[in-house]
């Protein structure tokens, strides 16, 4: 229900259309990040509490996944279009058997754009070169989870009444 997603109005590509993060609330349900342009919203579906972005900088993180299969993806808006620059991926080729190192730590593969490299450390390079993670920013950081509401507030992130009244300000 509308009722119980968050919804906040971010600034990714630096245009005067700010684009909509939508959290629908549960893992099963996922994130989307949505943009407007030609007439018509446009929608891209995420991992839940996976989306990060460099403001104004026209990047965007999606990184998700569960049981030793995990990935991260890159993302630009083109045309009004979200646009897949780069993806990474790692875990364990059998997570019913993952083996693990000296250290008791899982071993996993990593690939980058389709290519398994040597490490985590070069996936994790490759990541950085990519993306920024340290100028990254999520919509809930600076919120704070309110009990009475039921749900994070602060940091312009909205229910469903606030947003409209936010869309409608802007």
């Amino acid at each position: 229900m509308a009722d119980d997603f968050l919804y906040k109005l971010v600034d990714i590509n630096g245009d005067a259309i700010p684009e909509l993060y939508v959290n629908y609330g549960t893992t099963a349900a996922g994130d989307a990040i949505c943009t407007y342009a030609g007439g018509s919203v446009v929608e891209q579906s995420m991992w839940n509490y996976g989306f990060s972005y460099l403001e104004g900088q026209n990047r965007f993180r999606n990184a998700g996944g569960h049981m030793d299969v995990y990935y991260d993806k890159i993302y630009t808006i083109e045309n009004g279009q979200f646009v897949l620059l780069c993806q990474g991926n790692y875990g364990a080729s059998d997570n019913t058997h993952v083996s693990l190192d000296s250290n008791g730590l899982p071993i996993y593969t990593y690939r980058w754009n389709g290519t398994e490299v040597a490490s985590e450390a070069e996936y994790t390079d490759l990541l950085h070169q990519a993306y920024d993670m340290q100028k990254a920013v999520t919509p809930f950081d600076g919120a704070d989870f309110d009990s009475d509401a039921g749900r994070y507030v602060g940091n312009g992130l909205c229910n469903y009444e606030e947003i409209l009244m936010a869309i409608r300000d802007n």
